[in-house]
């Protein structure tokens, strides 16, 4: 039988039928991913059976399905290829989705450059887990495999200069026949992979997890060791380096050369950053912040037993994974750990996630995907939003849009206006107004050429929020 998964709020059963649902094993770890495995179990409940009133049928049930959701670990556990027969490193593991048929030989160059460098410091050393992706129909299925195979055995082939004692590396591949979006799928997969190894007593319910995208193009130096050394001092919750978005694309290019989209995205960037900056050192509300309204995926650290207690990631998070993680996290999963392990946590960091902003922190991804939205900004329009734009941007896609036709000068003009109008998360006028003042120096600066005419900056105030 086929049960359709629901979005509904996981079941719950009462207090007094609870018991004999899984073997509650003393093992903190067995404890938490038959946890995680019951609340999967639970959230594919078919309709109907939330009318029932037999609990040990209800049971019976959930006792199946997450026996299958044990099943599941291990068969995403099994499309694990480590690059050398060294053993994994057990200080960090770093997850990263590679779409194989987009990203370029040199965008992973670059993020493996960056990891390299970054692992120098971290304990124990990291272990990366790069899941490479395609998608499909299923009648294209097999075509897609086979396409897909020298991608990814060059892929490979690239690894294995970098697979060293401070970095061990494993890669996978699966043809992920939908219609819709993927990466909540890939995620839930290369995290199943990682849980697979705490099944196995490679790695403790603690272990730190990072996620990256395959466009990080830097990593600054202390980030890893800050997150791995945070997760041990606080083994609840996220938390997540800042993140800076780099114009990688216009590396050796003189301004006056750049398109206009890029100068465009250039000065809001900056300005972003100094924004920032100014805000973390005044407010001590990190949610007030633009940047931190919204925890991108690239950058979300966490220890594996949140994730555990989370009940991971479904098929209906089709966006915005880390909100639906940490939602959950805030339901029901402190409240689990804290009984489980850790009774004399009276603070597990439930508020919200805490930012790594020191310095020689933080990481860099590209902005691909901002330069895109910038293209597809209609004229007249007054806002655009950075996170979770849903036409992600590849690597292969960046050179269209570099070459596309010039934007003429109402289309600059709206894009100027939202950049030097637009609130920046912090409800402080007088920073709003040093934030417009940069991007109007910047917008006038004869080195980028904007050459916006005076009545342009005269007119500004009547296209204000």
């Amino acid at each position: 039988m086929r049960y359709k998964t629901t979005t509904r709020i996981p079941f719950e059963l009462p207090s007094s039928s609870k018991q004999g649902l899984s073997d509650a094993p003393k093992d903190t770890a067995e404890a938490a991913v038959a946890f995680y495995t019951d609340k999967r179990a639970s959230n594919t409940l078919p309709s109907d059976m939330y009318t029932l009133t037999n609990f040990d049928e209800l049971k019976r049930y959930i006792q199946v399905r997450s026996d299958y959701m044990q099943k599941q670990i291990r068969s995403n556990q099994e499309k694990i290829e480590p690059i050398s027969k060294q053993p994994a490193n057990t200080g960090m593991t770093i997850c990263v989705p590679v779409a194989i048929r987009h990203e370029t030989p040199e965008t992973i160059e670059r993020l493996m450059k960056q990891l390299t460098a970054a692992s120098a410091c971290v304990e124990n050393g990291i272990h990366v887990v790069v899941w490479a992706n395609a998608k499909a129909t299923p009648s294209q299925k097999q075509f897609t495999q086979k396409q897909c195979k020298p991608l990814y055995d060059r892929l490979r082939q690239q690894f294995t200069s970098f697979n060293s004692d401070a970095m061990t590396i494993s890669t996978a591949f699966e043809v992920i026949c939908t219609d819709g979006f993927i990466m909540n799928v890939v995620r839930n997969n290369f995290m199943e992979a990682v849980i697979a190894r705490l099944m196995d007593g490679e790695i403790d319910i603690d272990h730190p997890i990072l996620w990256l995208d395959a466009d990080t193009t830097r990593i600054r130096p202390n980030t890893l060791r800050t997150v791995q050394q945070d997760i041990k001092k606080h083994p609840f919750g996220f938390c997540h380096p800042d993140i800076d978005y780099s114009l990688e694309w216009l590396e050796g290019i003189r301004p006056q050369d750049w398109d206009a989209y890029s100068k465009l995205l250039f000065v809001d960037e900056m300005v972003r950053r100094a924004f920032r900056r100014v805000a973390c050192q005044r407010f001590s509300s990190e949610n007030s912040i633009e940047d931190r309204i919204y925890a991108e995926e690239s950058g979300l650290a966490f220890p594996l037993s949140t994730y555990l207690a989370s009940g991971g990631l479904y098929p209906e998070d089709l966006m915005g994974e880390s909100s639906h993680l940490r939602r959950r996290y805030m339901r029901y999963g402190a409240k689990f750990l804290r009984k489980l392990y850790r009774p004399e946590i009276t603070n597990p960091h439930l508020d919200d996630i805490r930012w790594l902003d020191a310095s020689g922190i933080g990481i860099e991804t590209s902005a691909r995907r901002v330069h895109h939205t910038l293209h597809k900004q209609p004229i007249g329009s007054t806002a655009f939003s950075r996170a979770q734009d849903a036409n992600y941007t590849l690597s292969t896609e960046q050179e269209e849009f570099l070459h596309d036709q010039a934007p003429n000068t109402d289309r600059i003009e709206t894009l100027a206006r939202i950049i030097l109008t637009r609130k920046r998360g912090v409800a402080d006028e007088e920073l709003q107004q040093d934030a417009r003042k940069r991007v109007e120096r910047m917008l006038r600066n004869r080195a980028l050429g904007f050459n916006l005419p005076e009545e342009f900056f005269k007119n500004i105030s009547t296209y204000e929020d």
